[in-house]
């Protein structure tokens, strides 16, 4: 799916992370950024075999697309460049509140599948208020067979609480949800095989098992019960 020059580039960034460096080889960051648009442009176009709004939600390919560059506003005393992308495509286009589908790319840690980790106090208290009244349906999901054999980590978040937030039974079944701060599942992906023939399928096939848990998550988000 992915040239192996494109991961072969991100490697030598992390080694030489300065921009006079990254000035001298430009035109390989250039081909490596084009490769990404081509993988957001191919998971786009086969969107019919995990989501079909992605194609029509998802117009311009290059906002599907993190940038390389850090944001020196909040990167003081970081490298100037990013050594990972992130290609984000999400069923309503909206990419900042609702969960998305999205392939990381990253030499050693490559993986693909959903989240939503931008949680804010309004739609995680929905979140965990269907947790409680839904749970079995949540359950169902993310503990079903589908879920185990693409995404054996099961739900991960980027922090817990120490205990139940505040309102919640603390031996509620759905409790170790409930002290998520943010959702996501992620199947991990070889450099070789993201870089096989059967790359695509692969991806593919994560994006696809990861469709319920997105729809639970959105329809809590967007108050639907």
């Amino acid at each position: 799916m992915l040239a192996p020059e494109t991961l072969g580039f991100l490697k030598k960034l992390d080694r030489n992370n300065t921009k006079e460096w990254f000035d001298k080889h430009r035109d390989a960051y250039e081909a490596a950024h084009a490769d990404l648009l081509a993988a957001v442009g191919t998971l786009r176009d086969h969107a019919d075999r995990y989501d079909p709004r992605v194609a029509e939600a998802n117009p311009d390919l290059g906002k599907c697309l993190t940038r390389i560059r850090r944001d020196p506003r909040f990167s003081r005393g970081k490298p100037p460049f990013k050594t990972d992308f992130f290609l984000m495509l999400n069923p309503t286009g909206d990419r900042q509140g609702t969960a998305g589908f999205f392939l990381h790319v990253e030499p050693g840690n490559c993986y693909a599948g959903a989240s939503y980790f931008l949680t804010q106090p309004e739609p995680l208290g929905r979140i965990r208020d269907r947790f409680v009244s839904r749970f079995e349906a949540w359950r169902d999901i993310v503990e079903g067979k589908e879920v185990r054999r693409v995404f054996p980590q099961g739900v991960e978040s980027p922090s817990t609480l120490k205990r139940a937030p505040r309102g919640y039974d603390p031996d509620h079944p759905a409790a170790d949800y409930l002290r998520m701060k943010g959702f996501g599942l992620h199947h991990r992906i070889a450099d070789k095989d993201l870089e096989g023939d059967g790359g695509l399928d692969i991806v593919l096939d994560a994006l696809k098992a990861a469709r319920p848990f997105l729809e639970f998550i959105n329809t809590a988000i967007a108050g639907r019960t």
